[in-house]
């Protein structure tokens, strides 16, 4: 249940995200895969860091956390 939990939640937020022109963990890969890591890193926003290294991964551990205190 909690993997389900969890894909459905990376899908919905890599959908708000596409939406609103961010860059996904799927779009940072590439980015890498044609640049170089430290290049990829580099050309992109601060913000777009900071969604792919802080936000994203708190979101996914709150959806989890929000089904364990459930029961």
């Amino acid at each position: 249940m909690h993997g389900y939990l969890m894909l459905g939640t990376a899908i919905v937020i890599n959908v708000i995200v596409g939406f609103l022109g961010g860059t996904t963990w799927y779009g940072y890969i590439a980015r890498i895969a044609d640049q170089g890591l430290v290049q990829a890193s580099l050309s992109m926003p601060v913000w777009e860091i900071l969604f792919l290294f802080v936000i994203y991964p708190t979101c996914l551990g709150m959806a989890i956390h929000g089904l364990r205190e459930r029961g």
